[in-house]
């Protein structure tokens, strides 16, 4: 038996542990002794602990203190303060594991650094760049502001993805609202899915609430003082991520007699027409879900 293969006969016992591969493969390597087993637990712990560099993890890896390395600074392809992989380095299922862990700590960096612009995550996720913008601003999407730019981690897209538009666009999303017309100059119109009446507040207004929506449009119309003209604006309301319920009135400013129509839910204004042709062309032609 040669002197390298009598080190590494002593370096193992008889026990074969397991690692699992980024592949989903099981890798088998011999139990090792207490130098290299201590070896491997540093190896982990740096691709685990999300404040040590991938730089970091090389240097561990092809550094001097890793056992399985040549450590001779003969090698012609040798580095200064590096070991060197033999071709014994090579066939130890060990040193696979290192490399494996490094891979991983790679994928994991790319991963959670704020890369994708608000338009590539909403791409991905079928959403506005406002929305995505919310959902950073609320914490269920991972990102942070670089000068005047959002971005966001292709992790924390994946998670979203995966948590909530598997179940369908949005987990189930109430909607309330008061709707009608009062004292001859507003009126509030909703267009939703499956509404169901909750009270009749007088004559011409009611309130009513779907239990999940993916799109309501909404009329104001009311009658201009200056000119005494009829306006008419239409609002395209789709769910958003937020931790509180957003309300929206009509008219904006509680009217000391009258009624003040409101939408409350988490949602944000996807379009608005405030042309009123465009916004009875519109009410016209689109349709709830």
């Amino acid at each position: 038996m040669s002197g390298v293969d009598a080190d590494r006969a002593g370096r193992y016992s008889l026990h074969v542990p397991t690692h699992r591969t980024l592949a989903g493969d099981e890798l088998d390597y011999p139990e090792p002794d207490d130098e290299l087993a201590s070896f491997l637990d540093r190896v982990r712990e740096a691709a685990s602990d999300p404040d040590i560099a991938i730089a970091a993890m090389v240097e561990l890896i092809y550094g001097a203190d890793n056992p399985l390395l040549d450590p001779s600074s003969s090698s012609p392809i040798a580095l200064p303060q590096r070991g060197t992989a033999t071709a014994e380095t090579w066939v130890d299922p060990a040193w696979h594991v290192m490399l494996d862990l490094l891979e991983a700590k790679r994928i994991f960096v790319v991963e959670n650094t704020a890369s994708l612009r608000l338009e590539e995550a909403g791409e991905l996720l079928d959403l506005t760049p406002d929305a995505v913008r919310k959902a950073v601003l609320a914490e269920t999407l991972d990102g942070e502001k670089r000068g005047n730019r959002w971005y966001v981690t292709p992790a924390s897209v994946a998670t979203y993805r995966d948590r909530v538009l598997r179940r369908g666009r949005w987990p189930a999303t109430p909607l309330r609202y008061r709707c009608g017309h009062a004292d001859g100059n507003h009126a509030f119109d909703v267009k939703a899915k499956g509404p169901r009446k909750v009270r009749q507040v007088r004559r011409g207004v009611s309130e009513w609430e779907v239990d999940d929506f993916e799109r309501v449009i909404v009329r104001q119309r009311w009658k201009d003082p200056d000119d005494g003209r009829r306006r008419h604006r239409v609002l395209v309301l789709v769910p958003a991520p937020a931790k509180e319920p957003f309300r929206f009135c009509w008219p904006p400013k509680k009217p000391k007699k009258g009624v003040q129509f409101f939408v409350e839910g988490r949602f944000e204004i996807e379009q608005k027409f405030n042309s009123s042709a465009a916004a009875g062309e519109v009410w016209d032609e689109l349709e709830p879900a």
